[in-house]
């Protein structure tokens, strides 16, 4: 039945988010296209201009598909598409999981597409500048020679989870907040159960920046088994900034997300209140 599901999510979908691809993609590669007329002529404000829009024609799919998914599931779930939703003979955990699933796979599907198309641009720009593509990059490469190649790829591989992680959240969150004890306040319910889980969020990663027993030093940019609390100590009232950075908070999005979406699972089967 999972499968089904979110096979009738694609369907459903799946269209719209082509197209938009599409639009995006024609929108940043015209956007570079004309660029190369200022380029050529020499005009830098111009082709700046021309390039900055290609970037952000690209990025912009993200949030664009992850609020949209976000949009749909309140809708789809809750709203008046909810009556129809809740007939569909399968277990709540199923649609709530085919959901889930479909929007992370979404999500992940538009990061792929701004990462296409920012390289794709930035080859364009180098091309037409008749430059190599390293030069363009160079600050980045700088950037991740001092920090280190895995670093620059552990914070990007977090980056990403962290986005997703917050799809889940923001889901699970709505259908705990729709539950028959809070259904008068209507999406207010998700809103203050939002709010409420980035305050906890923020409070259990400071926690576990300074107490779980890993971290990065940030002198030699090694791993090593320990927190920021040591570090905080032994540079107290010393006005030096403390050499490791606690690692503890890397996880804290992910155990958020599979905490409420525990919570979200019993929601869904027992106490959903459509209005």
């Amino acid at each position: 039945m999972l499968a089904t599901l979110v096979k009738e999510e694609l369907l459903s979908k799946g269209r719209t988010y082509l197209q938009v691809f599409a639009i995006l993609a024609a929108t940043g590669l015209g956007a570079s296209g004309i660029g190369a007329v200022p380029t050529l002529l020499g005009a830098d404000v111009l082709a700046t201009f021309t390039f900055v829009a290609a970037v952000v024609a690209f990025l912009v799919a993200v949030p664009i598909v992850a609020v949209n998914e976000l949009i749909d599931y309140w809708q789809s779930m809750y709203g008046q598409r909810g009556y129809l939703t809740m007939t569909v003979p399968a277990r709540g955990r199923e649609v709530f999981g085919a959901k889930v699933v479909f929007s992370l796979a979404a999500t992940l599907l538009s990061v792929v597409f701004a990462a296409l198309g920012l390289s794709a641009t930035v080859m364009a720009s180098a091309w037409l500048r008749g430059v190599e593509v390293a030069s363009l990059v160079a600050p980045l490469r700088e950037m991740a020679e001092y920090l280190g190649a895995g670093f620059v790829w552990g914070l990007a591989t977090f980056l990403v989870l962290q986005l997703l992680s917050w799809i889940v959240i923001i889901e699970a969150v709505m259908s705990i907040g729709a539950q028959a004890r809070w259904n008068r306040m209507g999406a207010g319910a998700p809103v203050i159960g939002v709010f409420a889980v980035y305050l906890i969020g923020q409070v259990l990663t400071v926690l576990a920046i300074i107490l779980v027993p890993v971290g990065l030093d940030l002198t030699n940019h090694q791993i090593v088994w320990e927190g920021s609390l040591p570090s905080m100590m032994a540079t107290w009232g010393s006005g030096e900034d403390p050499s490791v950075l606690g690692l503890g908070f890397l996880p804290v999005p992910l155990v958020l997300a599979g905490v409420l979406a525990w919570r979200a699972v019993p929601a869904i089967e027992r106490h959903t209140s459509l209005r």
